[in-house]
């Protein structure tokens, strides 16, 4: 996971960040890791988590933000004009 921001509270060092996973050989489910991986990593309730799915290429990519500076969803691809 690569960190862009982290904080410490109360001796817990909180992290945003984005994680992938990426299986052309379709071995795993990624949407079911990508979900295990946010539950994982989303150890406060308040934390926000979202996943992006591409089925066709078996890709997940999720996004896990602390909340404090913007609990806007994020768009993965650039929205068509």
């Amino acid at each position: 996971m690569k960190s862009v921001y982290s904080r410490h509270t109360d001796g817990v060092i909180l992290v945003s960040g984005v994680f992938g996973v990426v299986d052309p050989q379709q071995f795993h489910n990624v949407q079911a890791l990508a979900r295990k991986i946010s539950k994982a990593l989303s150890y406060r309730e308040w934390f926000v988590a979202e996943d992006y799915f591409d089925e066709q290429n078996n890709l997940a990519i999720g996004r896990l933000g602390i909340g404090i500076f913007n609990r806007a969803s994020q768009p993965v691809v650039k929205a068509k004009p």
